[in-house]
């Protein structure tokens, strides 16, 4: 498991020193001559970075400071402590930091400024020019807070810690210079060097240096634990509630307390290693922006504490997040993600919700990928391609019934049925399913379209979504993070399986696909995945006029002959005429329909729309079986074909080739609407003579349709347990229904 905290600057052999340590003047001397000479100032050491900026508001003797919004609380906390009232600023969705026009928005609506904290969010060099210009021309004391990254230059060419009257730094856990806990005020200004108070070595906090001692060795044991998940999640919630492992922002402030001399020594040498640092990290923030590259902002070229990375939604983060998780990169400490960070401080914070759009607007969709010491070029790769699906995806819940007809006419029609209709979801609606419609975009184009409906049958609730997903394209990656918002749906409403069945040609690369995606064969199918289609494209004497259906001509003539009517009767008497028929049918021939309830709210959803006929064939006026209905058909339009999608007939009927007639007056219809296929809705699987449709298909084939053979049903299995007794049962199902 890779981690985005929890120790992973250390390795084994750091911990063991670490715990080890001795105090060493020498090491402490040296120090703050490094950071004399590389800030050019006077050098303060102390246990915390936080209590080194306190003392750096306090020196400078600020009634209120400027911080970015965009930060962590105990930025806010180091402000409160040193005397002042914490002002925030919004920021620019391209650096993370604000922007000249947010500072000067803040200093408007707070005249009372007198210091600003210059941070660089993740170690983004941003342009300060613009920024200490206009401190200077408005006597505005500058903070520059180093926190995320001690050496490194602005955009505009200036040195970190070059602009600032004060400069902080952190070597907490986490930061490019982890001592643990620790942090530097230089003050460059004369003046408030004279102000700032030294901190002095104490021997309080014994609990809180035990628990710093101790951590870089626990961290590397839980890592390592990790390999067996649970226990490794077990022992850390009791670490945790031992404060063993300090929570992220956790812990006493510790004002006035001077830096261990013991640590000294791992800082130095992390600084003057620090150009290789930067060089590593330089090359592995790049190695994001290549594979990532709609996720890149100002990051280009930047050394980064943390790759910042911005998705289109916090739902799409949460489900990246699950993701990553599941290839074993586990991201807990993701910064700045909630208003107040960590959201534990929410109610000790004075920021106000709504005082800064930007940065609020930001906050649910960022997330941030570790650049720390245990990263190398190989996990950055596989971390950065499991993430990549996601950046620039975005999803689309919301629809009217022409704006979603206006999106599936962007997908391949030859991709899909009637069955992702706007009126078909209506359907299930209307029997008190719940039902989502979802497209989901990639960089404005759409690659996945989706009707799902939740199923609450007695054997397990499951996700039914059947004729699609519509494809746009058939990347495993790229359809992979769609389904992770399908597995999201299901698991929310707890299904025990997923089962899609899309119109997919049934080959062996889209059943790789569809494997590759987490879904197995389903023990049962939604429909039938075999069809004919016929073209309604050309003459009407042409879809007949081959010698091969000379039969089925004559047998239209012999019902003209003998009378036969076919009418449309689309009336609540018609359908029930209809009912009664389909239920003489199921019982002759041994075979299950949807439910009279599902036939009748289908019907209604499409009829509103002007979508469905119900035809019925007549026996001949003056018969002795009067107006009995010899027949009968329910079709559907959608959008450019007509499906067939419930027949029934008597002995009497198919004995005068009533539904010969039927079927050709349907063909004719549906090609006078316009319509440039007709689908003829379920046939055998090609060479199953012992298939139950085996009659049906050799009636179907007899109009001169083409077969189109797609993939059968598909299940995700989220619950095994629930899973096993359905699997079985539908298996047994299928075999004695001979499906």
């Amino acid at each position: 498991m890779t981690f985005d905290a929890l120790g992973s600057n250390y390795s084994f052999r750091f911990a063991l020193r670490f715990l080890t340590a001795k105090a060493s003047t020498a090491d402490e001397r040296r120090l703050k001559a490094l950071l004399a000479k590389e800030y050019g100032g006077r050098v303060w050491l102390y246990y915390r970075g936080r209590a080194a900026l306190a003392e750096a508001v306090r020196a400078a003797g600020a009634r209120s400071v400027l911080t970015s919004s965009f930060s962590c609380y105990v930025v806010e906390q180091a402000i409160v402590a040193g005397g002042a009232r914490p002002v925030f600023a919004d920021i620019s969705r391209r650096s993370f930091n604000p922007s000249l026009r947010h500072l000067k928005a803040a200093h408007k609506a707070n005249p009372d400024l007198d210091a600003v904290i210059l941070q660089n969010v993740f170690g983004i060099a941003a342009k300060v020019k613009p920024l200490v210009d206009y401190c200077r021309r408005h006597k505005l004391l500058i903070i520059e807070d180093l926190a995320h990254c001690p050496a490194n230059r602005y955009a505009d060419g200036a040195a970190f810690g070059s602009v600032g009257d004060l400069v902080v730094l952190s070597f907490g856990r986490d930061k490019q210079i982890d001592a643990v806990s620790g942090g530097a005020l230089i003050a460059r200004n004369p003046e408030l060097a004279e102000k700032a108070d030294a901190p002095v070595p104490t021997a309080e906090y014994r609990y809180q240096r035990l628990t710093d001692r101790l951590y870089p060795l626990l961290s590397v044991w839980l890592r390592f634990c990790y390999r067996w998940r649970l226990a490794a999640q077990a022992w850390h919630r009791l670490l945790e509630s031992l404060k063993l492992l300090p929570l992220s922002s956790g812990g006493p402030l510790m004002a006035g307390v001077a830096l261990p001399a013991a640590r000294c020594g791992f800082v130095l040498e992390q600084f003057r290693d620090i150009r290789l640092d930067i060089s590593r990290r330089r090359n592995l923030s790049g190695i994001y922006d290549g594979l990532l590259p709609a996720g890149k902002s100002a990051t280009a070229g930047q050394s980064l504490l943390r790759y910042p990375l911005v998705l289109a939604s916090g739902r799409i983060k949460q489900t990246l997040l699950k993701h990553l998780k599941r290839r074993r990169f586990s991201l807990r400490q993701n910064w700045y993600d909630s208003l107040v960070y960590p959201p534990r401080f929410e109610d000790a914070s004075v920021y106000r919700p709504g005082s800064c759009p930007e940065r609020e607007r930001l906050t649910p969709k960022i997330v941030n990928l570790p650049l720390h010491r245990g990263m190398d070029e190989a996990k950055v790769k596989r971390l950065a391609a499991a993430a990549a699906p996601y950046v620039g995806l975005r999803f689309k819940t919301k629809f009217t019934p022409e704006s979603w007809r206006a999106v599936r006419r962007e997908f391949d029609p030859a991709g899909f049925n009637m069955l992702t209709s706007w009126e078909q979801a209506e359907t299930y609606k209307a029997l008190g399913h719940k039902v989502w419609r979802l497209v989901a975009y990639k960089e404005d184009r759409p690659i996945t379209l989706v009707v799902a409906s939740l199923i609450a049958a007695k054997r397990a609730r499951f996700l039914k979504v059947s004729g699609n997903p519509v494809f746009g394209d058939l990347d495993a990656a790229q359809q992979g993070a769609v389904m992770e918002r399908l597995k999201e749906i299901a698991r929310r409403h707890k299904c025990a399986f997923i089962r899609l069945q899309p119109c997919l040609d049934d080959t062996a690369d889209n059943r790789r696909f569809i494997r590759r995606l987490g879904f197995r064969p389903a023990p049962a199918n939604l429909g039938a995945p075999n069809t004919m289609k016929v073209d309604l494209d050309r003459p009407a004497e042409e879809i007949l006029g081959s010698k091969h259906y000379k039969s089925t001509r004559n047998n239209i003539s012999k019902a003209r002959r003998s009378g036969i009517r076919i009418v449309e009767d689309g009336s609540p008497a018609g359908m029930e005429r209809f009912l009664k028929l389909l239920d003489l049918t199921q019982t002759a021939q041994d075979f299950v329909a949807n439910s009279s309830d599902f036939i009748k709210a289908q019907f209604a959803a499409y009829s509103k729309a002007g979508k469905a006929r119900l035809y019925l064939a007549l026996a001949p006026e003056g018969a002795e079986a009067g107006e009995e209905a010899l027949a009968g058909a329910l079709v559907i339009d959608d959008d450019f074909e007509a499906a067939y999608l419930y027949g029934a007939s008597t002995f009497e009927g198919q004995r005068a080739k009533a539904v010969y007639l039927l079927q050709w007056q349907i063909m004719l219809d549906a090609k006078e609407r316009g319509l440039k296929l007709y689908d003829l809705w379920g046939v055998a699987p090609p060479g199953n003579d012992k298939h139950r449709f085996a009659r049906l298909t050799k009636f179907k084939s007899n109009f001169g349709g083409e077969r189109c053979d797609w993939l059968g049903a598909h299940d995700l299995i989220l619950n095994k347990f629930l899973y096993l007794p359905v699997y079985l049962l539908e298996m047994y199902e299928t075999k004695r229904r001979r499906l």
